[in-house]
């Protein structure tokens, strides 16, 4: 395997955030990424690859985050506008509206588009409840699915066809999260899903999205072992999966502390498989780094330097996706919160729209990686 980076990465995924903040000079970083030219977005042009984030109606309000969004990104989707519960609270009626202004922002803006999520287990509609017959649920879940990816079809980059299906602990079913699709249709709901998606677009990237596939320990081994059994299953009786989405919700320590050898040997085994691999919700939580700001940023700088050289040493790597771009908008403010109350610093740029060290990060891992194999070149828009 290629490894980019030289020196550097592998000290990163040797040392870990630890060693690194050991070492680490601040005095003579400089700050370059503050007035640094170069767009995220041109980086990652130049290495065909696609970088963007998860934007939400604070982009109708807010001007700076508008105009970074423009700046660095060259696909974008709806953090919450595309899942099922928000578009859909009532049977049968659905509104678009939200998803329909984010699209219009990607094309006017010449942004691709991605679709998060058509079934998210976890988060369904209150009305589907259970119980259901295996031919309701499955006409339940084909006209969703008719509506949301038949309103954009051939437009979209890629959707999330079921997000987040794998749960190993007592809550689960044979590895599987428990809700009533699984309970009507059993584990084959993943494979009509797929398929259903393929029929309404065959031109858009299906992409099955997970988490908990970058944290260190037996719970992450676990996590990584059972979504490549799954890919191998459905790949095995021919679903149209095209990619995996890897969710890296990580921490600079603590239980969500990220494995950056094992990251980046699931990157490549998926890639063995033939499938593309998309980070699709990268955001780095302070929750137990230190109160120091110019330490906390440096622990939220490495872990992302160091998560991002390890997917994207697999050129089969072509999309990565911060969730979110600015720490004003954040949902690790509420969901992550810091012990001694101070505000979360978690993202790219700060409450002020100022770019931090983990933009520096990013930039700097994007600069080291490899070239995107022409196999899994990503599209433009």
């Amino acid at each position: 395997m290629t490894v980019a980076g030289g020196p550097h990465r592998r000290a990163v995924l040797a040392l870990g955030v630890g060693g690194l903040l050991a070492a680490a000079r601040p005095a003579e970083a400089a700050a370059w990424y503050e007035n640094d030219p170069v767009s995220l977005r041109a980086r990652a042009e130049r290495k065909g690859l696609l970088f963007g984030t998860a934007v939400g109606p604070a982009l109708d309000e807010d001007r700076d985050l508008r105009a970074a969004t423009v700046a660095d990104c060259t696909i974008i989707v709806p953090e919450y506008e595309l899942k099922w519960p928000d578009v859909a609270p009532e049977s049968g009626l659905y509104d678009l509206r939200g998803a329909d202004r984010r699209f219009a922002f990607a094309r006017d803006h010449g942004m691709a588009f991605r679709g998060h999520a058509l079934l998210w287990p976890e988060r369904l509609p209150a009305w589907l409840a259970p119980g259901l017959s295996r031919i309701a649920a499955e006409d339940l879940v084909a006209g969703h699915i008719g509506t949301l990816v038949g309103r954009y079809a051939r437009r979209v980059h890629s959707w999330d066809v079921v997000n987040e299906p794998i749960d190993l602990g007592p809550t689960g079913r044979n590895g599987l999260r428990v809700s009533p699709l699984l309970d009507a249709i059993g584990p084959g709901y993943i494979d009509f899903a797929f398929w259903k998606a393929r029929e309404i677009d065959p031109a858009a990237r299906l992409t099955l999205n997970e988490n908990g596939l970058e944290r260190r320990g037996p719970g992450g081994d676990a996590k990584r072992a059972a979504i490549l059994a799954l890919l191998r299953r459905l790949l095995g009786s021919h679903v149209p999966v095209h990619a995996l989405g890897v969710q890296i919700h990580v921490g600079t320590e603590g239980p969500e502390a990220l494995d950056g050898p094992a990251l980046e040997r699931l990157c490549h085994e998926v890639a063995h498989l033939g499938l593309e691999v998309m980070v699709t919700e990268l955001d780095v939580s302070d929750q137990f780094a230190p109160a120091d700001t110019e330490a906390r940023d440096a622990a939220v700088a490495a872990t992302y330097r160091a998560a991002l050289e390890a997917v994207l040493a697999e050129p089969a790597t072509t999309v990565v996706m911060t969730w979110g771009l600015s720490d004003r908008h954040s949902w690790l403010s509420a969901m992550r919160p810091r012990r001694d109350g101070l505000p979360v610093r978690p993202l790219p740029y700060d409450t002020a729209m100022r770019r931090k060290a983990a933009w520096g990060a990013i930039a700097a891992a994007i600069d080291a990686a490899p070239a995107r194999h022409p196999l899994f070149q990503a599209p433009k828009g």
